[in-house]
């Protein structure tokens, strides 16, 4: 497994239906992954803002909001310096903050989740927030989220790190 691997490396949008034929027609996702077998998954877009909700212990950290300058979180957003402004906290206001948060420790919770994890979402024009997925083994990287949550909450990085190997030993 290489690193790009782990996070998305094919991100296709388009607002017709005729467009996704079009394109399975042009070429198949196969042949765009470059591999012989692959998996695709295509969903309603929601248009809106990027959160990430990370929880340590149980509890929800500052909420950081992802801002790629492209308007795609890919993997070159992802992983280059420079490419996304993060805001942390989110400026968002209390309510919505409340709501991401809850939405997010339910999330963790209902996966069964014990000691930390990120869940991204996504703030709809009407506010509403939706969950795009939880990762319960999120990024230590210097463009990382967890990292970012935790130093908005006063919590260094070797403090993050020691508290993650702290919660792992006490299994």
């Amino acid at each position: 497994s290489t690193f790009k691997e782990a996070s998305r490396t094919i991100l296709s949008s388009t607002s017709e239906l005729a467009d996704v034929a079009m394109k399975n027609t042009e070429i198949t996702m196969n042949e765009r992954a470059g591999v012989t077998e692959c998996l695709a998954i295509m969903e309603e877009r929601i248009f809106g803002r990027e959160l990430a909700a990370g929880i340590l212990e149980g509890k929800p950290l500052p909420l950081v909001e992802i801002c790629p300058k492209s308007g795609v979180y890919d993997f070159t957003s992802k992983y280059t310096k420079g490419h996304t402004v993060y805001i942390c906290p989110a400026v968002v206001d209390e309510a919505i903050t409340s709501q991401a948060q809850q939405m997010a420790l339910r999330t963790f919770n209902a996966v069964g989740c014990k000691d930390y994890a990120r869940v991204d979402i996504l703030l709809d024009k009407e506010g509403l927030c939706w969950v795009l997925e939880i990762n319960t083994l999120p990024g230590m990287c210097e463009t990382s989220l967890m990292p970012q949550a935790a130093s908005a909450a006063g919590i260094t990085y070797s403090e993050l790190c020691s508290k993650m190997v702290q919660l792992a030993l006490r299994k």
